[in-house]
Formats: structure tokens, sequence, C-alpha cells
């Protein structure tokens, strides 16, 4: 399995946050949210097909 950090750095957010953790397997990709991403007031999801839940 791959997986890929994703971070942010953006004034909404008041400097670099985790976002969460792009994985890759066997032609399948995933994406998982970092629970510190949801601690953070203006939290939001980053694709309309990656929600939240």
């Amino acid at each position: 399995m791959n997986t890929l950090e994703v971070w942010m750095d953006s004034n909404l957010l008041e400097g670099l946050q985790r976002v969460g953790t792009l994985h890759h397997e066997h032609g399948h990709i995933r994406f998982d949210y970092a629970r510190e991403w949801f601690d953070h007031l203006c939290h939001f999801n980053i694709d309309p097909d990656l929600s939240l839940d």
C-alpha cells in the first residue's frame, strides 16, 4: 500500500494543517480525514465526493 499525507497551508487555517491521508492499494484509492482536521473550526470537505462522515 502507498500512502501520502495531505496538508493544507491557507490563510483560512492560520497556517499549515494536516487534512488526512490518501491511500492507494490494489488499484483502489481511499482518503481518510485526520482527526485533528475535525478539531479545527474552519474544517470543510476538500472535495464534494469526500464527505466528512
